[in-house]
C-alpha cells in the first residue's frame, strides 16, 4: 500500500535555520547535477534520507551506511530535495536529476 505524504518545505522559523545550519554546511552531496547516484560527504557513520519532489511527495526514503544514495530509474529528470537525518539533526540539500 503506497500513502501520499506531502511535506512542506517553507520555514518561517529562523530559529529552525539557525538550529541546523553547522549540521547542513558539514553536509556536501556530488555530484550535482546526477543521474543514478548521489554521494554524501561530511558524515561519520550511517544516516537516514527522505527524498521528495518539488509537489513534497516523498519519492524515496531509507538508510545509508556506505554515504552512498541510489537513485531509481523511475525517477524523472528534475529537481528533488533530499532531506539528510542523522542523530537528531537535519540538512536539506536541492538535487538535480538529469536522465
Amino acid at each position: 500500500m503506497e500513502a501520499n505524504l506531502t511535506i512542506d518545505w517553507s520555514v518561517d522559523d529562523p530559529y529552525l535555520i539557525q538550529r541546523d545550519a553547522s549540521f547542513s554546511n558539514e553536509v556536501i552531496i556530488s555530484p550535482n547535477p546526477t543521474q543514478n547516484v548521489v554521494f554524501v560527504n561530511g558524515l561519520i557513520g550511517s544516516f537516514d534520507y527522505k527524498l521528495s519532489n518539488m509537489n513534497g511527495q516523498l519519492v524515496l526514503n531509507g538508510k545509508s551506511t556506505s554515504r552512498r544514495v541510489d537513485l531509481p530509474d523511475k525517477l524523472a529528470t528534475g529537481i528533488y530535495y533530499l532531506k539528510i537525518l542523522q542523530n537528531g539533526n537535519q540538512s536539506i540539500k536541492r538535487l538535480v536529476i538529469k536522465r
